[in-house]
């Protein structure tokens, strides 16, 4: 029997499927089982992954449709392996991936969920993205947000079985956050740092399509770690966690000062519960103070002495500071910022009149 199971949960995923099955066939560590879990799909995906000879490869069909913690929790049933890799229809897992997980899960016997770092494809501005391999901090981002990316992670059979871990159909749509959110207190979690996964962006991901309803369930999520966290938390203080826990949102000066009282409230809570190590905890909090404090600049610099000041604030770099200050002033139209961008107005007017 293989040491490791891949699990490809897929439904209607014709376009880039053919590749994502290739990442797995290439990889250099060869003790595994892909087990494509086809969720009733009307494209021909099955086909599609059935014309690879592999004898590793085992395709199911469902029917009818399962939906997608239904098709995931089949996948964990008929995992008999020590470990379990998961695998989106759509992605890529690079050469070495299985290898390094495999090797730092014997290694570390206390980690039973294991992440990757990531580059993303598909979209204008690209990214990479890596976590420290710290379990508090880990946990501690899992507060706020989804920071596991689901499809580069590798499980621990063994643990999950042993504290009856599975995916909740009523959490559909962020069935992963709210199993990495229970999994949290009883297991540990380890993120390698090297990049060994890349994430497809594309219009018909799960996340664009279905937003609303991912937002609401998210936010169930959160309230709930909330609750762990302050039993006797406010309604007004459950609205403005949903607040500090929202990417992009437009803070003002104003803003940063409810902000700041409510960081230093959590702070003082999670070292009275002991729920999260204190130093990841408030480490995860300057990282989001000063995203709150980037954001506010195009209301005013201020943001830049709040962030140097604030309760997690850390020293600012020199790049930080040129880059806000140039925000600021873009956001402000500052004469200072006018003076430098009507000259360059000028010349493009001028060569686009000579074309």
């Amino acid at each position: 029997m293989a040491r490791v199971t891949v699990l490809m949960p897929v439904y209607n995923g014709g376009p880039y499927l053919r590749a994502a099955i290739q990442s797995i066939v290439d990889q250099t560590y060869t003790d595994w089982t892909l087990r494509v879990l086809d969720d009733a799909s009307t494209d021909g995906s099955a086909a599609i992954a059935r014309s690879f000879t592999d004898p590793r490869i085992q395709v199911l069909v469902n029917a009818p449709n399962r939906g997608l913690a239904g098709n995931l929790n089949q996948g964990l049933d008929l995992c008999q392996t020590e470990y379990l890799a998961r695998m989106d229809q759509d992605d890529l897992s690079h050469p070495r991936r299985l290898e390094a997980q495999v090797a730092h899960l014997d290694a570390h016997p206390e980690v039973a969920l294991l992440g990757t770092g990531l580059r993303t494809i598909g979209s204008i501005r690209n990214r990479t993205v890596r976590l420290p391999d710290r379990d508090g901090y880990l946990k501690s981002q899992l507060f706020f947000h989804c920071a596991l990316a689901h499809p580069t992670l590798m499980f621990r059979m063994a643990a999950f079985r042993a504290h009856g871990l599975r995916y909740d159909a009523a959490f559909e749509k962020c069935e992963d956050y709210d199993l990495w959110t229970r999994a949290a207190p009883l297991l540990g979690i380890g993120s390698l740092e090297d990049v060994l996964f890349t994430y497809r962006i594309h219009q018909t991901n799960m996340s664009r399509v279905t937003g609303k309803i991912q937002t609401e369930k998210t936010e169930r999520i959160r309230l709930r770690q909330l609750a762990a966290l302050l039993p006797g938390a406010t309604d007004a203080e459950r609205s403005r966690h949903l607040d500090f826990c929202r990417a992009g949102r437009p803070w003002t000066p104003a803003d940063l000062d409810l902000l700041e009282a409510w960081q230093c409230r959590l702070s003082e809570a999670n070292r009275a519960r002991g729920l999260f190590p204190p130093q990841d905890f408030d480490s995860v909090l300057a990282e989001r103070w000063k995203d709150a404090c980037r954001g506010a600049t195009r209301a005013g610099l201020a943001s830049l002495r709040r962030y140097r000041r604030g309760p997690f604030g850390r020293p600012l770099s020199r790049g930080d500071v040129s880059r806000w200050t140039l925000l600021a002033l873009v956001h402000w139209g500052h004469p200072a910022y006018q003076a430098v961008l009507s000259p360059l107005r000028w010349v493009a007017n001028r060569l686009r009149g000579r074309n």
